[in-house]
């Protein structure tokens, strides 16, 4: 059944809001770090688990939900999500101690894999596929808006209102979206005749694959809490064998499932398909480190305050937010590829700037810095994100969807992991707030540096993508499983 004009607003409007609050919430809490090591007396490698918490928990449960959510319901997994957000975004104000505080934050995390495991392929449903691009180019406006004002309101609030505003004003905003779409978000997968079998395995999706979800969750989870703290005991270097292990495990399993979480036929075969998923993780891992780095910079060697670091910070989203949209309608027209490996040249070509920063830099060159950061990921996300959901059919849209999500979230965990370990081998168990200005730039330079490797390697692979544009059809530009 289409969706009328009016319903496919509403759910453009909602999608985008529920996409603006997650990515406003990430930002937020970037600003409200030195506040929250203050209070429960955190070092630095354990102020990093605050954001890195979040992210590791969603990064393992993207793909399992979303399959869940393409094999159920995804109203009912999207508003699940919701109303958990909301919950425990309320439960972090009470958080008593840093340990509740972090468990807080995973929840959080599971919670966001819910929302993020369905809202895509909500959005997909509701519009003609070769609206496609445009659609996805308002939600990642959404995204970038958010990120945009995270910065600045999360300081404000910090500053006047102190961190647990920042929760509160989630888990209110959180509450309004489920009940929006208890209103406006369609009963049934549209991918699936509606009815009493509307849930149903009608298109052979097959059955929920337990083991290789086991083996993926737990797989990704040792995989970043050992690079997180690699450097911290013997055992954890061990972690990371163990987690490479089941990885290995998990990828045999999924090879001969009959019905796999992961279908990893696609990135075999599927070489598009491939390199835009691992782009995306790149890019995000070169990327996605810079407002943590830069928030901590900006109040511990420049002196700024918080809502003044915010304002500051704001230049990055903002050009994403202005970006986007527009290289949305573009994708349509011209080629995802070469529009994505342009958006990760202009990336580089940041991060090379930041790479020389140093106690006295001038403010004006920063701001350059994050205007170009904020115009190349502008210019990246769009046509990746379509690249990636044009070579599958929608009813996959939920796990192809998922596996972004997961792709995003591992890279946006391994970039907080990075600084994590750079800053545990120049600060010691000294806070941020404690170290000298010297030490906290060479932690900073070391960080970029490694950026600037990880963001060469995203132009090389995505340079190997076929420069053809995304097809509507839902049948992969360069063939499927089989295809050779």
């Amino acid at each position: 059944m289409p969706t009328s004009p009016a319903k496919r607003r509403a759910i453009l409007f909602l999608i985008c809001a529920s996409s603006f609050m997650n990515s406003f919430m990430t930002n937020s809490v970037n600003l409200a770090i030195p506040a929250m090591s203050a209070e429960f007396s955190m070092t630095a490698t354990d102020a990093g688990w605050v954001v890195s918490a979040f992210l590791l928990a969603m990064a393992a449960l993207c793909v399992p939900f979303g399959r869940i959510s393409d094999l159920t319901n995804r109203r009912v997994v999207y508003l699940a999500g919701l109303a958990a957000f909301a919950v425990t975004s309320l439960a972090t104000v009470f958080a008593w101690s840093a340990a509740v505080l972090l468990a807080c934050r995973v929840l959080s995390g599971v919670s966001a894999a819910l929302v993020f495991s369905s809202n895509t392929p909500i959005l997909l449903a509701a519009y003609p596929r070769e609206q496609m691009g445009r659609a996805l180019g308002y939600m990642v406006t959404g995204v970038y808006l958010g990120l945009a004002s995270g910065p600045v309101f999360g300081g404000l609030l910090t500053g006047a209102l102190g961190w647990t505003s920042i929760f509160i004003l989630c888990a209110v905003c959180e509450a309004a979206f489920f009940l929006l779409a208890l209103v406006v978000v369609p009963r049934h997968n549209q991918e699936q005749a509606p009815g009493p079998d509307a849930s149903a395995n009608v298109h052979g999706l097959g059955r929920f694959d337990p083991l290789g979800s086991l083996l993926l969750v737990v797989g990704i989870a040792l995989l970043m809490i050992a690079f997180s703290t690699f450097t911290q005991a013997w055992y954890c270097k061990l972690l990371l064998v163990v987690a490479l292990l089941i990885l290995v495990a998990f990828v045999l399993v999924e090879l001969h499932s009959q019905s796999p979480v992961l279908k990893i036929d696609l990135f075999l075969h599927n070489k598009n398909y491939a390199c835009s998923n691992f782009a995306t993780l790149l890019n995000y891992g070169a990327t996605f480190g810079l407002t943590y780095l830069m928030s901590n910079y900006l109040q511990v060697v420049q002196g700024f305050p918080t809502s003044l670091a915010g304002l500051i910070l704001i230049a990055q989203p903002i050009c994403m937010a202005l970006v986007s949209p527009f290289v949305g309608h573009l994708t349509e027209r011209r080629s995802p590829y070469l529009l994505a490996t342009a958006g990760m040249v202009i990336c580089a070509l940041s991060i090379l700037l930041f790479c020389f920063i140093g106690e006295t830099t001038p403010l004006w060159l920063l701001i350059v810095g994050l205007v170009l950061m904020g115009f190349g990921v502008g210019v990246f996300a769009s046509p990746n994100n379509a690249a990636v959901l044009s070579n599958v059919a929608p009813a996959d849209n939920g796990v192809a969807s998922s596996t972004l999500n997961s792709m995003r979230a591992v890279g946006q965990s391994a970039s907080l992991a990075i600084i994590t370990l750079v800053s545990s081998l120049a600060l010691g168990q000294e806070s941020f707030a404690s170290a000298s200005p010297a030490q906290l730039v060479g932690a900073t330079r070391i960080s970029f540096i490694i950026f600037g490797a990880l963001s060469v390697c995203t132009i090389i692979l995505s340079m190997q993508r076929r420069s053809t544009p995304a097809t509507p059809t839902g049948t992969p530009p360069g063939g499927g499983k089989g295809a050779k």
